[in-house]
Protein backbone atom coordinates (compact mmCIF):
# COMPACT_ATOMS: atom_id res chain seq x y z
CA UNK A 1 0.00 0.00 0.00
CA UNK A 2 1.05 3.88 -0.10
CA UNK A 3 2.91 5.53 2.61
CA UNK A 4 0.80 8.48 4.41
CA UNK A 5 1.93 11.67 2.71
CA UNK A 6 2.97 10.08 -0.35
CA UNK A 7 0.46 11.59 -2.11
CA UNK A 8 -3.12 13.49 -1.80
CA UNK A 9 -5.25 11.35 -3.93
CA UNK A 10 -5.23 7.65 -3.99
CA UNK A 11 -7.10 5.29 -6.20
CA UNK A 12 -5.86 1.37 -6.10
CA UNK A 13 -7.26 -1.65 -7.44
CA UNK A 14 -5.43 -4.67 -5.70
CA UNK A 15 -6.35 -8.23 -4.85
CA UNK A 16 -4.86 -7.80 -1.14
CA UNK A 17 -7.03 -7.39 1.45
CA UNK A 18 -8.24 -3.59 2.38
CA UNK A 19 -7.53 -1.65 5.48
CA UNK A 20 -10.10 1.05 5.98
CA UNK A 21 -7.82 2.23 8.67
CA UNK A 22 -4.65 2.38 6.52
CA UNK A 23 -6.85 4.42 3.88
CA UNK A 24 -8.33 6.68 7.02
CA UNK A 25 -4.58 6.97 8.08
CA UNK A 26 -3.20 8.07 4.44
CA UNK A 27 -5.89 10.92 4.18
CA UNK A 28 -5.33 12.46 7.43
CA UNK A 29 -4.63 15.90 7.51
CA UNK A 30 -3.76 18.11 10.63
CA UNK A 31 -5.36 20.67 8.65
CA UNK A 32 -8.35 19.07 7.84
CA UNK A 33 -11.49 18.49 10.81
CA UNK A 34 -13.15 15.75 9.16
CA UNK A 35 -12.48 12.21 8.10
CA UNK A 36 -15.53 10.68 5.97
CA UNK A 37 -14.87 7.02 5.30
CA UNK A 38 -16.58 3.83 4.05
CA UNK A 39 -16.47 0.35 3.80
CA UNK A 40 -18.28 -2.35 1.50
CA UNK A 41 -18.40 -6.29 2.36
CA UNK A 42 -19.33 -9.40 0.65
CA UNK A 43 -22.53 -9.88 2.59
CA UNK A 44 -24.68 -13.33 1.73
CA UNK A 45 -27.87 -10.96 0.36
CA UNK A 46 -29.42 -12.77 -2.61
CA UNK A 47 -33.21 -13.63 -2.59
CA UNK A 48 -33.19 -17.47 -2.27
CA UNK A 49 -29.45 -18.07 -1.67
CA UNK A 50 -27.14 -18.07 0.66
CA UNK A 51 -23.60 -16.58 -1.09
CA UNK A 52 -20.45 -17.94 0.54
CA UNK A 53 -18.08 -16.30 -1.85
CA UNK A 54 -17.93 -13.55 -4.52
CA UNK A 55 -15.45 -13.50 -7.24
CA UNK A 56 -14.87 -10.07 -9.08
CA UNK A 57 -12.60 -9.92 -11.98
CA UNK A 58 -11.56 -6.05 -12.61
CA UNK A 59 -9.60 -4.95 -15.70
CA UNK A 60 -6.80 -2.90 -13.93
CA UNK A 61 -6.29 -0.13 -16.53
CA UNK A 62 -9.96 1.11 -17.07
CA UNK A 63 -10.67 0.79 -13.61
CA UNK A 64 -7.60 3.25 -12.34
CA UNK A 65 -8.49 5.41 -14.64
CA UNK A 66 -12.05 5.41 -13.60
CA UNK A 67 -11.23 5.63 -9.73
CA UNK A 68 -8.66 8.38 -10.75
CA UNK A 69 -11.17 10.72 -12.15
CA UNK A 70 -14.02 10.38 -9.55
CA UNK A 71 -11.01 11.28 -7.20
CA UNK A 72 -10.36 14.32 -8.84
CA UNK A 73 -13.88 15.25 -9.54
CA UNK A 74 -14.58 15.41 -5.84
CA UNK A 75 -11.33 17.24 -5.12
CA UNK A 76 -12.20 19.75 -7.66
CA UNK A 77 -16.43 19.95 -7.01
CA UNK A 78 -15.75 20.21 -3.06
CA UNK A 79 -11.89 21.19 -2.85
CA UNK A 80 -11.70 17.66 -0.99
CA UNK A 81 -7.71 17.83 0.55
CA UNK A 82 -7.01 14.23 0.41
CA UNK A 83 -9.09 11.62 -0.97
CA UNK A 84 -8.37 7.48 -0.87
CA UNK A 85 -10.07 4.60 -3.34
CA UNK A 86 -9.57 1.16 -3.14
CA UNK A 87 -11.28 -1.74 -4.51
CA UNK A 88 -10.54 -5.45 -4.65
CA UNK A 89 -10.62 -7.89 -6.85
CA UNK A 90 -10.38 -11.73 -6.62
CA UNK A 91 -12.26 -14.37 -4.70
CA UNK A 92 -13.90 -13.04 -1.44
CA UNK A 93 -15.50 -14.81 1.16
CA UNK A 94 -18.32 -12.94 3.83
CA UNK A 95 -17.23 -9.96 5.22
CA UNK A 96 -14.13 -9.24 3.45
CA UNK A 97 -13.99 -5.76 2.15
CA UNK A 98 -14.71 -4.77 -1.24
CA UNK A 99 -14.71 -1.54 -1.70
CA UNK A 100 -12.97 1.14 1.06
CA UNK A 101 -13.26 4.89 0.51
CA UNK A 102 -11.69 7.34 3.04
CA UNK A 103 -11.50 11.65 2.26
CA UNK A 104 -10.41 14.42 4.45
CA UNK A 105 -11.83 17.50 4.38
CA UNK A 106 -12.03 21.06 6.29
CA UNK A 107 -15.47 20.59 7.31
CA UNK A 108 -17.97 17.45 7.62
CA UNK A 109 -20.29 18.07 4.98
CA UNK A 110 -18.00 18.35 2.37
CA UNK A 111 -16.06 15.18 3.30
CA UNK A 112 -19.82 13.22 4.04
CA UNK A 113 -21.06 14.46 0.78
CA UNK A 114 -17.58 13.73 -1.65
CA UNK A 115 -17.74 10.15 0.29
CA UNK A 116 -21.37 9.40 -0.64
CA UNK A 117 -20.22 10.82 -4.10
CA UNK A 118 -16.74 8.23 -4.06
CA UNK A 119 -19.05 5.11 -3.73
CA UNK A 120 -21.76 6.26 -6.05
CA UNK A 121 -18.92 6.73 -8.33
CA UNK A 122 -16.90 3.97 -7.92
CA UNK A 123 -20.35 1.71 -8.79
CA UNK A 124 -21.10 3.36 -11.44
CA UNK A 125 -18.19 3.73 -13.50
CA UNK A 126 -15.87 1.12 -12.36
CA UNK A 127 -15.91 -2.06 -15.11
CA UNK A 128 -16.34 -5.05 -12.85
CA UNK A 129 -17.47 -8.59 -13.50
CA UNK A 130 -18.64 -10.80 -10.79
CA UNK A 131 -19.62 -14.95 -10.42
CA UNK A 132 -21.22 -15.71 -6.94
CA UNK A 133 -20.60 -19.02 -5.09
CA UNK A 134 -23.73 -20.32 -2.90
CA UNK A 135 -23.86 -22.84 0.21
CA UNK A 136 -25.92 -25.28 -2.20
CA UNK A 137 -22.41 -25.87 -4.31
CA UNK A 138 -23.94 -24.18 -7.28
CA UNK A 139 -22.06 -20.82 -8.79
CA UNK A 140 -24.00 -17.64 -11.05
CA UNK A 141 -24.04 -18.67 -14.18
CA UNK A 142 -21.25 -16.89 -16.58
CA UNK A 143 -20.36 -13.16 -15.42
CA UNK A 144 -22.48 -10.44 -14.18
CA UNK A 145 -21.34 -7.23 -15.07
CA UNK A 146 -21.54 -4.32 -13.02
CA UNK A 147 -22.87 -2.05 -13.98
CA UNK A 148 -24.81 -3.24 -16.83
CA UNK A 149 -23.50 0.05 -19.16
CA UNK A 150 -19.67 -0.29 -17.89
CA UNK A 151 -17.89 -1.23 -21.32
CA UNK A 152 -18.33 1.66 -23.58
CA UNK A 153 -17.51 1.81 -27.40
CA UNK A 154 -13.63 1.02 -27.78
CA UNK A 155 -12.84 -0.14 -24.21
CA UNK A 156 -10.62 -3.20 -24.29
CA UNK A 157 -11.98 -6.05 -22.38
CA UNK A 158 -10.83 -8.85 -23.40
CA UNK A 159 -12.79 -11.97 -23.81
CA UNK A 160 -10.95 -13.75 -20.87
CA UNK A 161 -12.62 -11.56 -18.68
CA UNK A 162 -15.80 -12.71 -19.25
CA UNK A 163 -15.28 -16.63 -19.37
CA UNK A 164 -15.58 -18.83 -16.72
CA UNK A 165 -12.40 -20.34 -14.71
Amino acid sequence: MIAAGETDMIALLTEEPLSLDALTALVHDDGCGAVASFLAVVCNTRPGRRVLRVEYRIPSEPAEAAMAAVAAEIRGRWGIERVALARRSGRLGLGDAVLAVAVAARHRAEALAACAFAIDGVKQRVPVWKREEWDDGACSEGWEVEPPATAAPGTDVSPAWRSAR
